[in-house]
């Protein structure tokens, strides 16, 4: 599978899967558009690294984009950070 942040049909944003060939189907959404999904690749020690040989953990931020307001006024908005840790 392939999975990335695509433009689907309803003009949003969401964390999506392919199967090759295939088209996306939405997984997780709506995100923000601009940073609704970011992958950082840390090393052993927690610092970014853009060395794959050095790569330990990826940090996986997904964050919410709505259209629904809250009481203030403003866009219902979430995020959740998850760190995952490889086998190397």
């Amino acid at each position: 599978y392939v999975y990335r942040l695509f433009l689907y049909t309803d003009g949003q944003y969401y964390l999506g899967r392919r199967a090759n060939p295939g088209s996306y189907v939405p997984l997780v959404g709506p995100l923000r558009s601009s940073d609704g999904l970011q992958l950082r690749y840390l090393d052993a020690d927690g610092n970014e690294t853009s060395t794959a040989a050095d790569v330990t953990q990826i940090e996986i931020t997904v964050r919410t984009d709505s259209d629904v307001m809250d009481s203030t006024g403003e866009p219902v908005r979430d995020s959740v950070t998850v760190r995952v840790y490889t086998r190397n």
